[in-house]
């Protein structure tokens, strides 16, 4: 098994990319109903992604950011059946309370079967290599507080909490 990486291909990439896209949004609703307190029910986030057309949108978010000088998307695929295992999702925006420029890891997928060799890692270092590429010296990813993993990852790149999020549920709808 040979894991390379590669550029994302619309034509080729785009119903796989939205699937692990779809994939990390229901982990996140899992971790958010975790932190939050609330009983987490897989099919009720299933159907939130369909009510919200997150397939759709993700769709068009990727298309309209595909071309643009200031992303980049990246595959990671097994070779040589080149299947796809992984993919990162970075672009250069302005911070909103600073207003300076700012390489922000928008979206990062492994497979299940594929974490815990490393691949985050190797994804993190291409993403941060284009953005020193393009002489942006600032970082900025979103992580759920409780996805610990996640959160060992990106603190063993330098990253550091910079803001929090609370929430409250008080058990009523």
């Amino acid at each position: 098994m040979s894991i390379t990486l590669r550029d994302y291909f619309p034509e080729t990439d785009e119903k796989t990319v939205i699937d692990f896209h779809l994939e990390l949004m229901k982990e996140h609703f899992r971790l958010w109903a975790e932190i939050n307190g609330e009983p987490y029910n897989k099919e009720q986030s299933d159907q939130a992604l369909v009510d919200r057309a997150e397939a759709d949108s993700y769709a068009k978010e990727l298309r309209e950011k595909y071309s643009k000088k200031s992303c980049r998307m990246w595959v990671l695929v097994d070779a040589p059946e080149e299947v796809p295992v992984g993919f990162l999702y970075v672009e250069i925006r302005p911070n909103w309370h600073t207003g300076k420029l700012s390489g922000v890891i928008n979206e990062i997928y492994i497979d299940p079967n594929y974490q815990g060799r490393r691949l985050s890692s190797q994804l993190i270092k291409e993403g941060e290599a284009w953005f020193r590429e393009e002489g942006i010296s600032r970082r900025e990813v979103f992580c759920t507080s409780n996805n610990l993993a996640a959160v060992k990852l990106y603190a063993s790149f330098g990253y550091k909490v910079a803001d929090y999020r609370m929430t409250k549920w008080d058990g009523t709808e």
